[in-house]
């Protein structure tokens, strides 16, 4: 690093670059970290025979580097997860985990870029609005908000109970 470069410190900030324009947002709080480990968890147990699921990862298309929250790939078509520091395969599934600092980047420039590059599953969570969206093809699938169980492509046999995501509060009792 030379003098005249920024410094962003990597455990407080993920660095990105979309269409040319650098951007640091800040790591997500504790209820955005929640929901991302929840759904890594349950996505990564789901699909572990057939898919590599991997978190916080850059991957390099063209001019972008991207760093979704969670990104996963056919085994047939990465058969192996090499030893280097980023990957330059699309991903088949991305995962997006919106927080108060990172809403408008990926909404605004994420959601495109994974669009333009071919990316054809994108989910995005927002534990705040306690929302759901699945894309597919870079049209808007399904949102759900609140609780409920939701099931969505790649991964359709894979049922999600929302409130397992929510920080809060726990999903009502069931009625007798």
């Amino acid at each position: 690093m030379t003098s005249d470069e920024p410094f962003i410190d990597p455990d407080l900030y993920i660095e990105e670059v979309i269409a040319g324009i650098p951007f640091a947002t800040r790591r997500p709080p504790p209820r955005g970290a929640l929901a991302f480990s929840h759904m890594a968890a349950i996505v990564g147990a789901f699909a572990r025979n057939e898919w590599w699921v991997l978190n916080r990862l850059d991957f390099h298309l063209a001019d972008d580097v991207l760093v979704p929250d969670i990104a996963a790939w056919r085994r047939l078509r990465m058969p192996v997860v090499g030893d280097v520091p980023f990957l330059d395969l699309v991903p088949d599934w991305v995962c997006d985990v919106l927080s108060p600092h990172n809403g408008t980047l990926v909404r605004e420039h994420k959601l495109p870029a994974y669009q333009r590059h071919g990316v054809p599953y994108v989910w995005i969570i927002d534990p705040e609005a306690r929302s759901f969206e699945a894309w597919a093809g870079g049209e808007l699938q399904q949102r759900v908000t609140g609780g409920g169980v939701v099931s969505a492509p790649p991964f359709g046999a894979l049922e999600i109970e929302l409130y397992d995501l929510w920080p809060f509060p726990t999903p009502p009792p069931p009625q007798s």
